[in-house]
């Protein structure tokens, strides 16, 4: 790439997004393609996108302050769920901003729409339930696998299992019942 930069097609002229996003995805499979002399020239610091993907380039750390000062008061980036979830996944990078990943994961769980996603937006609701959601540990609903799990009372019964499996009796895991 004799100019250092992307753009959004194949005969379009740098971008900067474009550039952004495709240096993030070359340094996840290790390709050693630099355009970080394009970046730090072109990319505005009041942008929490283009600041947490520049940390998350560059891992460093310098960038993670200077985005935790972008955050707003109701814990998002831009008021963005795109922006605020990109956040996340910089800033959970360091436990130095666990209060900052707790409010704006906080933000995401406000914008939820009652189905789910966010906006009706895939691209959004995938980059928010990946970057604040992958970590926490969800036991599937699983009201057949004869093991006490999830909120099952018993084995296979209770919580979401609200009557036992068929053929199956509802027994508490230690003890018997």
């Amino acid at each position: 790439i004799p100019n250092g930069c992307f753009a959004r097609g194949e005969t379009g002229s740098c971008d900067l997004d474009s550039t952004l996003y495709a240096q993030w995805a070359l340094g996840n499979i290790d390709n050693d393609i630099s355009t970080l002399i394009y970046l730090k020239e072109k990319y505005d610091g009041t942008d929490p996108e283009q600041v947490a993907l520049l940390y998350l380039i560059t891992k460093d750390e310098g960038y993670l302050q200077d985005l935790a000062d972008l955050q707003k008061s109701d814990g998002s980036f831009d008021r963005d769920v795109h922006t605020t979830a990109l956040g996340i996944l910089a800033l959970k990078e360091s436990v130095d901003y666990e209060v900052e990943v707790d409010a704006a994961t906080s933000f995401l769980r406000e914008e939820q729409d009652a189905d789910g996603d966010w906006n009706k937006d895939v691209s959004a609701t995938a980059l928010a339930l990946y970057a604040a959601f992958s970590d926490e540990d969800v036991t599937p609903v699983t009201c057949d696998d004869a093991e006490q799990n999830g909120e099952e009372e018993g084995i296979d019964c209770g919580g979401a299992c609200d009557t036992c499996t068929a053929g199956l009796s509802c027994s508490k895991a230690l003890g018997g019942g």
